[in-house]
């Protein structure tokens, strides 16, 4: 793709489709029809452009996450034997794959959160004191 000039409008044009959350930068870039290196270095030296990128990427997030909801509850296609388990199948690997996308972009807000929980106390001092016994008796 050859060097484009970004215009003001086109910014604004990947900004509401990153914000739709359907598709990646790189395709709405080349269906606009710039470079996402193009569009990449106007944000980093734009910083009004950077908020709203921000914030289009946040909102396209939060609509792919409700597209999870709408994956999980699609009626599930059937053949005169009953329900297509590669219909299944390939539903699953979406739900998935988005739930995985999901996690990698905004970890904190769609991530596994492991909790740890400890209970009781450790007596680090006691139990030094009785390696250094087990290590005083053996010599």
């Amino acid at each position: 793709m050859g060097a484009t000039l970004l215009t003001a409008e086109m910014e604004q044009q990947i900004v509401l489709h990153v914000s739709l959350g359907e598709r990646s930068l790189r395709a709405i870039c080349r269906e606009i029809g710039v470079s996402h290196t193009t569009f990449l270095d106007h944000v980093r030296d734009n910083q009004q452009l950077v908020d709203q990128y921000t914030r289009a990427k946040e909102i396209g997030d939060d609509l792919a996450f409700d597209h999870l909801r709408e994956l999980q509850t699609m009626e599930p296609e059937r053949t005169r034997f009953g329900v297509d388990p590669g219909w299944v199948a390939w539903k699953r690997q979406q739900i998935d794959t988005l739930k995985w996308e999901l996690s990698k972009r905004n970890p904190k807000k769609y991530g596994e959160r492991m909790a740890v929980e400890h209970s009781g106390e450790i007596d680090l001092a006691g139990r030094l004191a009785a390696a250094e016994k087990r290590i005083s008796s053996k010599e």
